[in-house]
């Protein structure tokens, strides 16, 4: 995979110094390509689309959650075996989970995409690296495995996990990160954030990286202000979901994101589906141009964002995000003050086919509220051991005493803003 990977990334490097014009290109024949192939290849876009297709690109329907879900077996290609691909699942923080299919292919590209955006901060693999992300693993079985041990002593990297971030965890993430001193810190905005308040508090010394990368969540003004004055570094933001891989990254420490052309098409739609303009803030919608196995074309990925207007000073010639203002994930916090990332909440709700949307809500220290809309009546028992499971494990992060309350819905109405907010702590500041 690492030499596929390396080949992908030079032809990013290709197109990060190509004018407007041959990145335009260069992405039309992708989407056309993508096009044929899911027209013979996958039932449901033959069925959509005709074959040849015989549609506009404007007049294709968008791809939805609910679509995926109803549609998985026809939206598959019959030109792959399933030893070739993956199965994957969606985050519940931007989006009600749903499984999905990649290939080989879409993860020689994302793995080329995450080293463009790397090279963008200045870091190459082998640099020691600090990165604080999710992981149940770590919390459920007390370790993350023989095999991702060596992978990342051997990448020089240290992992901490975001989903449980006490204050010894953090005088902890401090520690390591002085003795590794990380060339690059890659962590959850909404973690890291916290992780550099303790510092401020503690009044602690920490390394200086030459860089600070964030993701999964939104990167606030008053977040960025905290970090880069924390941790004396520049603050890359990088854009992505688990469906579609990394999109997108802020260069050069710029405050806007550049889409990447080679794996992505984004639109930015109007509440009635039609594109938005130039600054003007809507829903994004992604095509993933790298992944055949499950083609994912015009797919309503439940975020907003902004293009940047076109007298914006650029310094690609890629499509350029003003900024994405839909992710965000709460942070919960127990009664011993540690601060658990909402995700570790939503990654509970993975693989529940009888689940069609769900809000988890922290109304106490030691209380929660889990809203569950069913897609369907779930077999005997399954709800009873859900809730046991889910009550387990919730108290291993929030307290012995934690008292978890589920409600079942016919629906959960979104924010005023349209955002449908998955996680939500009423105790986080």
């Amino acid at each position: 995979m690492q030499g596929a990977a390396w080949s992908r990334f030079r032809v990013m490097k290709s197109m990060a110094k190509a004018s407007a014009g041959a990145v335009s290109t260069d992405q039309s024949n992708a989407l056309s390509k993508l096009l044929t192939y899911a027209s013979e290849y996958s039932p449901y876009y033959r069925e959509l689309l005709g074959h040849p297709v015989d549609r506009e690109w404007t007049e294709i329907p968008f791809l939805t959650k609910e679509t995926i879900r109803r549609c998985a077996e026809g939206l598959k290609s019959t030109d792959f075996k399933l030893g070739k691909v993956r199965q994957n699942t969606s985050g519940g923080s931007t989006g009600a989970p749903v499984e999905f299919w990649q290939d080989a292919e879409q993860k020689n590209w994302g793995a080329a995409g995450k080293m463009l955006f790397d090279s963008w901060t200045g870091y190459s693999p082998g640099m020691p690296k600090f990165v604080l992300w999710g992981s149940e693993r770590d919390i459920f079985k007390g370790c993350h495995g023989w095999r991702g041990t060596m992978s990342r002593l051997i990448r020089n990297q240290v992992w901490f996990n975001a989903f449980r971030m006490s204050e010894a965890r953090m005088g902890e993430a401090v520690g390591e990160i002085n003795r590794l001193r990380p060339v690059q810190i890659l962590a959850y905005a909404e973690s890291l954030y916290s992780l550099a308040r303790f510092i401020e508090r503690e009044k602690l010394e920490v390394h200086s990286p030459r860089a600070v990368m964030v993701s999964a969540g939104t990167l606030f003004p008053y977040m960025r202000e905290v970090l880069e004055r924390v941790f004396r570094a520049p603050v890359f933001n990088r854009y992505g979901s688990r469906e579609a891989g990394d999109m997108a990254c802020s260069y050069e420490g710029s405050e806007e994101l550049y889409v990447n052309p080679a794996t992505h098409f984004v639109e930015i739609i109007r509440p009635n589906g039609a594109l938005a303009g130039s600054g003007e803030e809507g829903e994004i919608v992604v095509t993933v141009l790298r992944n055949r196995c499950m083609p994912l074309i015009r797919y309503r990925i439940g975020d907003i964002g902004c293009w940047a207007p076109e007298e914006f000073p650029r310094k690609l010639a890629w499509p350029c995000l003003l900024r994405v203002s839909g992710r965000v994930s709460d942070i919960f916090v127990n009664a011993a003050g540690d601060r658990i990332h909402g995700e570790y909440f939503t990654h509970l709700l993975y693989h529940r086919t009888w689940v069609k949307t769900f809000q988890i809500v922290q109304e106490a220290h030691e209380q929660l509220l889990v809203k569950i809309v069913k897609a369907h009546e779930p077999t005997s028992g399954t709800m009873e051991a859900f809730e046991a499971e889910f009550i387990e494990k919730s108290r291993k992060v929030m307290g012995e005493k934690c008292c978890v309350r589920f409600v079942y819905p016919t629906d959960i109405p979104p924010t005023s803003s349209g955002k449908f907010r998955y996680t939500l702590s009423k105790v986080a500041e």
